[in-house]
């Protein structure tokens, strides 16, 4: 099981923050996965699903770095950086972040997300980072951007919703709610962030 230490003073200053990377990344893996969770994702999948695949077909080594971040156990860490500063960022704000990222650091991120080697070309690519920035640029330009302002409402609502539960329950009801079954307070300031070994 993984787990988190989670010191007062973090969960002290701990907030929700609408990410427009995270949607994004949310949006990639359920195009890399080709699968719908609901039916109003259905419909966005069938319209952008086929621009997806032919972009992955004509380049190869971005399609490889996207099966390798988006691990079956974990997303590559230089995928989606932590939201940084008082205020929310903007998309470009969030990307330049990935974009930044350290080339050799990254690969070692796609080590822990695949459980196992980096695969050539990755392993020896000096643009890892630059790479998958180009990739979740074209995902928010092309497939969230333009419901972006709906998008952004739903999560808004999220937002409220669980603001609402953590008045309630304090952060141990707010965070067991994030991800039923996977995600729990185990008490000790342990953060439950899996079920896996």
């Amino acid at each position: 099981m993984g787990w988190w230490q989670i010191t007062a003073d973090s969960l002290a200053g701990s907030r929700f923050v609408i990410s427009p990377l995270a949607e994004t990344v949310a949006a990639l893996k359920t195009l890399h996965r080709a699968s719908a969770a609901h039916p109003g994702e259905r419909v966005w999948l069938e319209t952008h699903l086929p621009a997806y695949l032919a972009r992955s077909a004509c380049e190869p080594v971005d399609a490889s770095l996207v099966r390798a971040a988006l691990g079956p156990t974990w997303n590559a860490d230089f995928v989606t950086p932590t939201p940084l500063g008082d205020g929310e960022q903007s998309f470009e704000e969030e990307l330049a972040a990935v974009r930044d990222a350290d080339p050799a650091g990254a690969v070692a991120d796609l080590a822990v997300s695949l459980g196992g080697p980096v695969p050539e070309p990755l392993r020896s690519a000096p643009d890892l980072p630059e790479r998958m920035a180009g990739v979740l640029e074209w995902v928010w330009r092309e497939t969230v951007l333009p419901t972006w302002p709906r998008r952004r409402g739903v999560v808004e609502a999220d937002v409220v919703a669980r603001t609402a539960r953590l008045s309630r329950g304090g952060w141990t009801a707010a965070l067991d709610e994030l991800r039923p079954g996977t995600m729990r307070w185990l008490g000790d300031g342990r953060l439950q962030v899996n079920t896996r070994n």
